[in-house]
C-alpha cells in the first residue's frame, strides 16, 4: 500500500511572556513578533492527521524534520510499503533527502531528480487519486484553527495548554475528515483508530 505524507509548519503569533521571537522578528519582516510555530504531518489518502508538534516561535521549520518523519513512519501499520513525503523548501537538506532516497549521499538536486525519475507515479499521484491534492497546502490549512484560536482569545497561557489544544484539534479534525462522531473518536484507543483508518476506504474531505 502506498501513502502520501504532507508536512508543513506555520507561525502562530502570541503575546505571552514565555513565547520566543519568531524568525520573522529576527529577519525584520515582523519586528518584535513572538509566538509558536507548530508542525503537522497528515495523510490526504486517509484524511488523517498523523502527527503534530508544538514548537517555539524561534525554532526553524527545517529543524528536526527527519526525527519528525521517523516518528510518523514508526506509527504506520505494516501494510504500508512505500511513502511519498511532500514538504516545502524546509525539507531541502542533505540528511532528510538522503534518508528518503536511501543510504547513498548525493547532492539535494541530484536526489530530487532521482526521486522524480524513480517515483513518477507517486509524484503524480494527485492526477489519478482524487483524494490527494497537488500540493501539501492541506497540512497548512489544517493548522489554521490554531490561528483562529489565537485571534479570538489572544494567545495560549502556557506551552502545555497550546500542546494539548494541538492534540485535541488533530483528533477532532481527523474525525471530521473521516465523517465520524467526535465523541466516539475521543473515547477510542489511538492504536485501534490507526488500524481502523488504514483498513477502511478513505472518506472524502467535505
Amino acid at each position: 500500500t502506498h501513502l502520501t505524507i504532507d508536512i508543513d509548519a506555520t507561525i502562530i503569533p502570541s503575546g505571552q511572556k514565555e513565547c520566543l521571537p519568531t524568525y520573522r522578528a529576527a529577519t525584520g519582516q515582523v519586528p518584535y513578533e513572538k509566538g509558536f510555530q507548530p508542525m503537522m504531518g497528515l495523510s490526504p489518502e486517509w484524511g488523517l492527521i498523523l502527527h503534530t508538534e508544538m514548537r517555539d516561535g524561534n525554532v526553524p521549520a527545517s529543524q528536526d524534520i527527519l526525527r519528525f518523519l521517523v516518528e510518523i513512519l514508526a506509527m504506520l501499520p505494516a501494510s504500508i510499503t512505500s511513502v511519498l513525503v511532500r514538504m516545502d523548501s524546509a525539507g531541502y537538506q542533505h540528511e532528510f533527502m538522503n534518508y528518503c532516497n536511501g543510504p547513498l549521499r548525493r547532492r539535494p538536486g541530484h536526489n530530487l531528480a532521482l526521486r522524480f525519475f524513480h517515483y513518477r507515479d507517486d509524484t503524480l499521484r494527485c492526477l489519478h487519486h482524487p483524494l490527494v491534492p497537488a500540493t501539501n497546502n492541506l497540512a497548512e490549512r489544517d493548522i489554521r484553527p490554531l490561528k483562529i484560536k489565537q485571534k479570538i482569545s489572544g494567545s495560549f497561557r502556557t506551552k502545555d495548554g497550546a500542546r494539548d489544544f494541538a492534540v485535541l484539534r488533530s483528533v477532532l479534525e481527523t474525525a471530521r475528515k473521516r465523517q465520524l462522531n467526535a465523541l466516539d473518536v475521543l473515547g477510542t484507543n489511538p492504536s485501534e483508530l490507526m488500524v481502523q483508518f488504514a483498513s477502511e476506504a478513505p472518506a472524502p474531505d467535505t
